[in-house]
């Protein structure tokens, strides 16, 4: 697993953030993210899974409702961990 730089919101319930990266936002579960404080926006980390098998590499989002796979770079990560599938 790796982090992925992010702004954190609080989600509607207690097992729940939001968080913003780019222009997206995401529902995920709280204990994937570093970084929240008062769920005001504020600068933290979700942790996702990565995947190089598909062109150009792709983040796994910790979502709510499914596993999210978003496009990124490879500097959009912080190195923590291995490769997953989406």
């Amino acid at each position: 697993m790796r982090r992925m730089p992010c702004k954190v919101y609080r989600g509607m319930f207690s097992n729940e953030l939001v968080v913003e990266i780019g222009t997206q936002s995401y529902l995920v579960e709280v204990d994937k993210v570093d970084g929240f404080i008062d769920g005001q926006g504020e600068d933290g980390t979700v942790e996702v899974g990565y995947m190089t098998d598909q062109p150009g590499l792709w983040a796994k989002l910790p979502t709510i409702e499914y596993k999210k796979c978003i496009p990124i770079t490879e500097f959009d990560l912080t190195p923590i961990g291995s490769e997953v599938t989406c």
